[in-house]
C-alpha cells in the first residue's frame, strides 16, 4: 500500500482477490456478521495495508453475474446503513494505527466513491426522503470535511460532478430521478 496506495480504491471485492490466512489471524482481520454492504471495503483495505507483497495476475478467473434484483442493487436504506458503518469502521481501524494522515486522499475519495456516489444514489432512487441519505452527509462532513476539494472530484466526469452538486445541496428526489433515468 505504501508504493501503491491506490490499492485502496481498487474494487474491494472478496471474490477478486486471493489473501494468505496468517493476514486474517496474525491480526485478528474478521468479516462482520451479517453485513449486507460494505464488508468487503472494510477488509480488504485493512489487507491491503497489512499485506507485503501483492501479486497481480492479469486473466479473467472469475465471471460475475450483475442481475437486477441482486444484493448489489438493493436500495433498501437500512442495507446501505451497513456500508456507512464499514466505511466508519476501516477509518478507525487507520486511525488506531496512525495510518488515516498517509492515506487521506485514497480513504477520502473511497467515502466519496462508496457512501456518495453508491449508496446515496441507490437510496435517493428508491426512497428520497430516507433520514439516511442526510446521515451519509453529515459524515461526510464530520470525517472528511474538505471532501470537495479530494482530487477525484476534480477528474470526475460531468455526471458525477453533478450528482455530488445534488447531494450537497440536499437534492436527492432529483438526483434519484436522474439516475433512474440513466439507467
Amino acid at each position: 500500500l505504501e508504493d501503491y496506495p491506490r490499492f485502496l480504491n481498487s474494487m474491494p471485492a472478496t471474490w477478486a482477490r486471493v489473501w494468505k490466512r496468517e493476514l486474517y489471524i496474525d491480526n485478528g482481520i474478521r468479516y462482520p456478521d451479517r453485513a449486507f454492504y460494505g464488508e468487503d471495503l472494510q477488509t480488504s483495505g485493512k489487507l491491503f495495508a497489512l499485506a507485503d507483497t501483492v501479486v497481480y495476475i492479469p486473466e479473467c478467473l472469475y465471471r460475475y453475474l450483475d442481475r437486477p434484483g441482486s444484493l448489489m442493487n438493493t436500495a433498501s436504506p437500512e442495507r446501505n446503513r451497513h456500508m456507512l458503518a464499514a466505511v466508519g469502521d476501516l477509518l478507525d481501524w487507520f486511525e488506531a494505527r496512525g495510518l488515516r494522515g498517509r492515506f487521506e486522499d485514497q480513504l477520502c475519495e473511497m467515502a466519496i466513491e462508496h457512501l456518495l456516489m453508491a449508496a446515496t444514489v441507490r437510496v435517493a432512487k428508491a426512497a428520497p426522503n430516507a433520514p439516511l441519505l442526510e446521515e451519509i452527509r453529515q459524515f461526510m462532513e464530520l470525517r472528511f470535511p474538505g471532501w470537495r476539494g479530494n482530487p477525484s472530484v476534480g477528474n470526475m466526469p460531468l455526471l458525477r460532478k453533478f450528482a455530488l452538486y445534488l447531494i450537497e445541496y440536499r437534492r436527492y428526489r432529483l438526483l434519484g430521478w436522474l439516475f433512474r433515468m440513466k439507467g
